[in-house]
């Protein structure tokens, strides 16, 4: 695992696009929070995974959405973002290949608190 918090990006992957095995677990093998598991492991969370492509400014989920997702970014970049009450946009981070993003109400987050859209 790298010292620094962003990977290069994978490449040879499109959206959207079949992910190849060896290249999820690659993917999961890069992630802050799961770069430590063996392969067995590795493997046993890329079971329970899928995956999905996402076009430029398409949203991936809203914030107040159910937070029912944790997900792992592959390839190409994302932002958060929070609207204010005055109702401006406001960037709260720029997500990066390998990053794991979103929340599980089982973490004690019922709600996305952010917008996550394709960059």
């Amino acid at each position: 695992m790298t010292s620094g918090r962003r990977n290069a990006p994978l490449r040879g992957c499109a959206v959207p696009h079949h992910c190849p095995r060896p290249v999820r677990l690659e993917v999961l093998s890069r992630a802050r929070y799961l770069g430590g598991l063996e392969p067995a492991e590795l493997a046993e969370v890329d079971a329970r995974m899928r995956v999905r492509g996402y076009d430029v400014h398409e949203p991936v989920f809203h914030a107040g959405d159910r937070a029912d997702t944790l997900f792992v970014l592959a390839t190409g970049t994302l932002k958060l973002s929070r609207t204010t009450g005055e109702g401006q946009e406001v960037l709260t981070d720029v997500v990066a290949p390998g990053d794991l993003f979103g929340t599980l109400s089982a973490l004690g987050d019922p709600v996305y608190p952010d917008t996550a859209r394709a960059l």
